[in-house]
């Protein structure tokens, strides 16, 4: 029961952030607003909101199941300064990268950078302290990823989300693993400096 509780409780923001985002599937003038802008014309609080609206409803949902699931297990795990560092500096990076990395798109819309982050994170975390079963798992969630950002490249189709109405942004899902991967072995970093010290405080 006590487990249940803390999930449910790590679970709080990401979830207010959810239902934020599907608020905003509701409102496609306002959406439009918040774009994400990658010719310089975007107002500077679009580099966050664009990821916090959508193409469709579709894409919304598979964005918003990874960002919520995966969002409540960081904040439980990592602390909710942990999530919202990686929420905040990923999308950021995103934001102020991809007009380099890809100058072949006008705007950029979705989640999916900062879950892509969310994911790696969590691999990594499950790659060094799991047991095996979750080891696998984890090394079996990165291999993925680089097969989809592989098929990505390739086709220029999305994997998960069937549709045309946008191309996948694969510098963006990129930029948001490397954020992961990096933010996990800072904090893992710090906890081990912290760890070799401790004999000064006792």
């Amino acid at each position: 029961m006590k487990k249940h509780r803390k999930i449910l409780k790590a679970a709080a923001i990401p979830a207010i952030l959810t239902l934020g985002m599907g608020t905003l599937v509701l409102m496609p003038g306002l959406s439009s607003v918040l774009e994400l802008q990658l010719n310089g014309g975007s107002p500077l609080f679009t580099l966050l909101t664009g990821h916090f609206v959508h193409h469709s409803l579709r894409h919304y949902i598979y964005d918003a199941a990874v960002f919520l699931a995966l969002g409540a297990v960081v904040v439980r795990d990592h602390g909710l300064r942990s999530f919202l560092i990686l929420t905040l500096g990923s999308a950021l990076t995103v934001s102020l990268l991809l007009p380099l990395l890809a100058p072949q798109f006008a705007s950029y819309r979705g989640i999916s950078a900062v879950d892509t982050a969310l994911v790696a994170l969590v691999a990594c975390r499950f790659l060094r302290d799991g047991n095996r079963l979750f080891r696998l798992a984890a090394a079996g969630t990165l291999i993925g990823m680089m097969l989809k950002f592989s098929y990505e490249i390739a086709f220029a189709q999305n994997v998960f989300v069937q549709e045309t109405s946008f191309v996948p942004v694969v510098a963006a899902h990129l930029i948001g693993a490397l954020w992961g991967i990096l933010q996990w072995n800072f904090e893992n970093g710090k906890r081990s400096i912290r760890k070799k010290l401790s004999f000064l405080f006792l």
